[in-house]
């Protein structure tokens, strides 16, 4: 046993040796694949924005004045029924059709996304398109379209808009900082 932590502590002095004299060839590599990592995120990975709106969710009690905490719960379990509709083709084929985009349902429905306000009656809706003027245009559109809809389907309630539109100036896609970590760490 002893034999073995000897010759164990050796490989283990020979590794690092080893590292030591090479240590200018790792960072070399390191910098090296995190530069292109960098170079590939900013020239070849697409860049997606992101726009969002928040919407209320009520249901009939609320429209009529008496508000429960039985009616926000209810409005609460409402957030996912409306998050369908919405990303439903009855909504988004009138998105398509009103800003005569070139894609077809299935495409547009990848590009939305509602998710509930955490314990709220809120959601939000936000869509992620190659462009922030694209982006800021469906969810304005939507917000537009969505409250009749809905209304028609869900006897229950309603939605309401209750934001601007909001759309980021930078991508939110490539995140080029994890993408030229992710780079680096690998190559080290």
């Amino acid at each position: 046993d002893d034999n073995f932590e000897q010759d164990y502590g050796l490989v283990v002095l020979e590794l690092l040796q080893a590292l030591k004299d090479r240590i200018a060839l790792i960072l070399a590599a390191t910098v090296l694949a995190a530069a292109l990592g960098w170079g590939f995120s900013v020239m070849f990975l697409p860049k997606k924005y992101e726009a969002s709106v928040n919407m209320i969710v009520n249901t009939r009690t609320e429209i009529v004045g008496v508000v429960t905490s039985d009616s926000i719960s209810s409005a609460q379990d409402l957030v996912d029924t409306y998050a369908i509709i919405i990303k439903s083709n009855k909504v988004l084929n009138k998105v398509i059709d009103q800003l005569g985009l070139s894609m077809t349902f299935e495409e547009l429905s990848e590009l939305i996304r509602v998710d509930p306000i955490r314990n709220t009656q809120v959601m939000k809706i936000a869509a992620h398109c190659p462009s922030a003027d694209q982006a800021a245009l469906i969810v304005q559109t939507i917000s537009e379209i969505a409250p009749d809809i809905v209304a028609d389907a869900v006897e229950a309630g309603s939605c309401k808009v209750v934001s601007d539109v909001y759309s980021s100036s930078k991508p939110i896609s490539p995140n080029i900082l994890k993408t030229t970590a992710m780079a680096a760490v690998l190559a080290f």
